[in-house]
C-alpha cells in the first residue's frame, strides 16, 4: 500500500505511514474515544436524578455539536466530543480548542472523586 502522504488531504500528515496503517491506528483511536465517551455518559446517568434529564444532558453533550455542525456551522467540530471521536480530524485540521473541552471535564471528573474519597474518610 502507499504512503498516507499521497493523498491530497493528508500531504501534511505528522506520520510516513501506510494507509492500511492509518486505517488501523484510526480504528483504534475511535474505540479507545468511543470508550472513554461511553464512560463519560455512564457518570452523567449516575449524577442525574431521573432518565430524562439523563438523556437531555447528554444529548446536548454529545449530539447537538454534531447536528449543528452537520447544519453548516464547521466550527462546531472544535467543540465538544466530536474532535476526539472524528480522529481525523485531530491529525489534519488540529487546535488547541478541539481538547481543551474534553480535558476540562476529565479534569472535573476527578477532581470529583478525589472530593468523594475525601469526604468517606
Amino acid at each position: 500500500m502507499g504512503s498516507i502522504r499521497s493523498i491530497t488531504d493528508f500531504i501534511d500528515f505528522p506520520l510516513d505511514i501506510s494507509v492500511l496503517q492509518y486505517i488501523l491506528l484510526i480504528g483504534i483511536l475511535r474505540i479507545i474515544a468511543i470508550m472513554g465517551c461511553s464512560l463519560i455518559m455512564l457518570w452523567i446517568s449516575s449524577k442525574c436524578k431521573n432518565i430524562t434529564s439523563a438523556v437531555l444532558v447528554n444529548f446536548a453533550i454529545f449530539t447537538l455539536p454534531i447536528i449543528i455542525c452537520l447544519l453548516g456551522a464547521k466550527i462546531m467540530i472544535n467543540i465538544g466530543f466530536n474532535a476526539i471521536l472524528s480522529t481525523t480530524v485531530i491529525f489534519n485540521k488540529f487546535s488547541v480548542m478541539q481538547l481543551i473541552f474534553p480535558i476540562v471535564f476529565i479534569i472535573i471528573l476527578m477532581l470529583e472523586k478525589i472530593r468523594k474519597c475525601q469526604s468517606l474518610k
